[in-house]
């Protein structure tokens, strides 16, 4: 819920900007995460607090299911369910801002279980109380019992998956080191000479690089060109 109301503080304060961004209706009910890491939401879906809607190929044309977060929950935190009509906005949930695995998944490794390091059994909460007292030995095996993060290799793989930056090009690479080293939003035709590329061919660059790939954000009404 909190990624979903700052996605609503982004479009509010013109952080996210663009024609699907409507600042007086900022919808941020719905999410979409990656197929292969769509296992660790069972209990969200199971409990009702999540809901699949369909599935999709998302800005770096990857698989993605696309949910709904329960309405009634919407409402409690005052999040506008839904999305504008039209054909300009099929595309609103599967944005980059939209894309929750990393989020998912970084919440699932940092969660704390209970474990046995002999023979790995999982103790529920409540059972806290008697390992206290037990000196936190297994009563099964006798090992030691110790609280960790729920981190194995394949929160890590699926965490390494969704990081994958998109591959870039010569001169894309040329545009983000010079972005990299400017701290202000900068027209095109303002470093064009710096990059050796003119200003035409740079701004159809920029704007792939902004639609494609998610590597630098524009501002369409002020000066366009910045890296994220």
């Amino acid at each position: 819920m909190n990624t979903s109301k700052e996605i609503i503080s982004q479009i509010l304060k013109g952080e996210l900007s663009g024609k699907l961004y409507d600042k007086t209706k900022p919808h941020s009910s719905h999410f979409h995460i990656l197929q292969e890491a769509d296992n660790y939401l069972e209990s969200l879906k199971l409990n009702h607090f999540i809901s699949k809607c369909e599935e999709r190929s998302n800005r770096d044309q990857k698989k993605v299911n696309i949910y709904c977060i329960n309405y009634g929950l919407c409402e409690k935190n005052n999040i506008l369910w839904g999305k504008h009509e039209g054909r300009d906005y099929r595309t609103y949930f599967i944005e980059r801002p939209f894309n929750y695995t990393k989020i998912i998944l970084q919440q699932i490794s940092e969660i704390k279980i209970i474990k046995c390091k002999g023979c790995g059994r999982i103790f529920s909460e409540n059972k806290k109380v008697g390992l206290e007292f037990t000196g936190y030995k297994c009563p099964t095996c006798h090992e030691d019992v110790e609280e960790t993060t729920k981190q194995d290799d394949s929160v890590v793989n699926d965490l390494r998956i969704d990081c994958e930056l998109p591959q870039i090009s010569k001169d894309e690479l040329t545009i983000l080191l010079e972005l990299n080293n400017r701290t202000d939003f900068i027209q095109a035709k303002e470093f064009a000479g710096d990059v050796d590329i003119n200003s035409h061919r740079l701004g159809k660059i920029c704007k792939k690089m902004d639609e494609d790939k998610g590597l630098v954000s524009r501002k369409m009404y002020v000066t366009p060109y910045e890296n994220i």
